[in-house]
């Protein structure tokens, strides 16, 4: 009762947005229609296909493929791999300096390791461990898309944690 009645001018703008808003809802719900002889045709187009493998052509690095690499003997040969070849750098020990450094790598054809890149930093001598292990790492059983090997890079977080820090607790006496 208190409130101000729209004015005219307010409704004529309601009322042609309707027929916009329906015209919207109606295209987007449309899946096929029909043609001049009355058959349905399909509206929506078919995704497209993903690019060709061309023989030779190594520049082509694929970030997913249908099958992806494979550590020899699996993700726990790999896990026991990187505990038993990383050595903590002496620096980053006496600093107690801790984390996770997340490495790039290409995974080749022949399944060597290639083009280590350092993605998230930590220090430098932690970085320069995890590539270290990284690139001396046997070859891999390479990626295949469409029954072919391909390049595939790979991500790999490495993390460093000192074993035996011992942790100070704060306790409080009432």
């Amino acid at each position: 009762m208190n409130q101000k009645k729209t004015p005219k001018t307010g409704m004529i703008k309601y009322l042609l947005i309707l027929p916009l808003i329906s015209a919207f809802v109606i295209s987007s719900n449309a899946e096929s229609m029909l043609n001049s002889d009355g058959q349905a045709i399909n509206v929506q187009t078919p995704p497209p296909s993903p690019p060709p493998i061309i023989e030779g052509d190594e520049g082509h690095v694929s970030m997913v493929v249908e099958r992806m690499p494979q550590y020899p003997g699996g993700d726990e040969e790999q896990f026991k791999y990187l505990a038993t070849n990383i050595k903590y750098p002496s620096d980053a020990k006496e600093q107690n300096i801790e984390g996770r450094v997340i490495c790039q790598f290409i995974i080749n054809r022949d399944g060597s390791v290639s083009e280590v890149v350092v993605v998230r930093s930590i220090t430098p001598s932690l970085d320069a461990e995890a590539v270290r292990v990284i690139s001396a790492m046997p070859n891999w059983t390479p990626g295949e898309q469409r029954a072919q090997t391909v390049q595939v890079k790979y991500t790999l977080p490495i993390n460093f944690k000192l074993e035996g820090k011992e942790k100070i607790e704060k306790t409080t006496e009432n």
